[in-house]
């Protein structure tokens, strides 16, 4: 058990970072997107760097959604791990 709580804290820091990151390139590919969508509505950018901008974006959101749904699992296993499973139907009583 002890072993078992001590991997799911180690993968609930190592999502957390994840998160974090994913939301950073998330935000980036946002901003670059924007400036892309100007650039081609002035007729500065090519269509290709408009589909590379969207497709780049896409991307980033998806990796966020999945690191943020990595970290839910890795809490939820340390929840368990550690014989804290009740907060988890807390959480849910409390939505």
């Amino acid at each position: 058990v002890r072993s078992d709580a001590a991997r799911g804290a180690q993968a609930v820091r190592t999502t957390a970072s994840l998160v974090e990151h994913a939301k950073k390139a998330a935000d980036a590919s946002a901003i670059v997107l924007a400036v892309i969508q100007a650039r081609y509505a002035q007729g500065l950018s090519s269509p290709l760097e408009l589909f590379d901008a969207e497709t780049t974006d896409i991307d980033a959101r998806a990796q966020k959604i999945r690191a943020e749904l990595s970290f839910a699992l890795a809490e939820v296993q340390y929840l368990v791990a550690t014989g804290q499973a009740k907060r988890i139907d807390e959480r849910e009583s409390a939505r």
